[in-house]
């Protein structure tokens, strides 16, 4: 099983990271209200955290 956390960032935050995904030269700029963070974690049956 795998569980799935999005962090919601304040308006600074996702400001800065705009600015940072406009200088890449690769891939594609995401819209500022689609930019979070993600956390996952990988859950074996007996419950042991993997990765």
């Amino acid at each position: 099983m795998r569980v799935f956390l999005a962090i919601d960032f304040p308006d600074t935050i996702r400001g800065e990271l705009e600015r940072l995904q406009e200088q890449l030269t690769v891939g594609r700029l995401v819209p500022s209200d689609n930019l979070h963070g993600l956390v996952r974690r990988t859950l074996l049956e007996q419950g042991r955290a993997v990765a």
